[in-house]
């Protein structure tokens, strides 16, 4: 029977070859490990799993040769590419055989995945906006994705947890992300996406750029009188206060 959870696990042994050594011989420390890009249409669709990569390790620290042991349609590739990537310690004179889990959201794992560590989870990353982009795009894609639910991704500190890019990413860059929000905010008719924008707002005016002490003192106090996730009671009275301290201190950090 098969069970939920939070996190993946690296699995050990397996036959790939009759010439090569098995990992509980000695099991190689991956100096690089590459995470797997989720696909934006399948993230959508809620095609999520496990997927389990075999991967044959030479003597130099490379991944020579791979296949897929537990599959997830539409995922395989995916985790195939990312597994290529990884480097290892060179385990010795024997090419080793190891089993790497990647997980693409909340996935499935049998009783018989044995868990080693939460250090050893290999969750699958959402595809981010493209490096050669300016600020205001970055922040348009961003913006964009308030409203997806599944725009998340998973990591483990001591417990397995999801981590909502879209907001957290606009936290980082602060004052530019302001005016787009509340434009955002202004227009947003959907319950879950104005949670989502409220949390935005909270890290982005708190973020770089941001550091007008008349805004900071007036937010400070609006924050301690709401919560990071307020009940859709409190969304019309946030939303109102919201734009009163936009339209107060708009000069101070629009410049920025």
């Amino acid at each position: 029977m098969s069970k939920r959870v939070f996190m993946v696990l690296l699995l050990l042994g397996g036959s790939f070859a009759p010439s090569v050594g098995r990992a509980d011989e000695h099991v190689p420390t991956a100096l690089k490990k590459v995470a797997p890009v989720y696909p934006d249409s399948l993230r959508r669709a809620g095609v999520q799993g496990v997927v389990i990569i075999q991967a044959l390790v030479g003597g130099d620290g490379r991944v020579q040769r791979t296949r897929v042991v537990r599959s997830v349609r539409g995922l395989d590739a995916t985790a195939l590419t990312a597994m290529r990537q990884w480097r290892f310690n060179p385990p010795g004179p024997k090419a080793v055989l190891i089993k790497v889990p990647f997980c693409f959201g909340p996935g499935e794992l049998n009783d018989e995945d044995e868990p080693v560590s939460g250090r050893e989870t290999v969750w699958a990353v959402v595809v981010r906006p493209d490096s050669s982009l300016s600020v205001q795009q970055r922040i348009a894609f961003y913006v964009a994705r308030l409203g997806d639910t599944t725009y998340v991704e998973y990591n483990w500190d001591g417990d397995p947890h999801s981590w909502p890019v879209a907001p957290e990413e606009l936290g980082l860059i602060g004052a530019p992300a302001l005016p787009p929000l509340i434009q955002a905010l202004e227009h947003s008719e959907r319950v879950s996406e104005r949670t989502w924008i409220f949390y935005a707002l909270m890290l982005a005016a708190q973020g770089p750029g941001t550091n007008d002490s008349a805004a900071q003192a007036e937010l400070t106090t609006m924050l301690r009188r709401s919560e990071a996730f307020p009940d859709e009671s409190q969304h019309a009275a946030l939303k109102d206060a919201w734009l009163r301290w936009w339209d107060k201190h708009r000069a101070a950090l629009s410049g920025h």
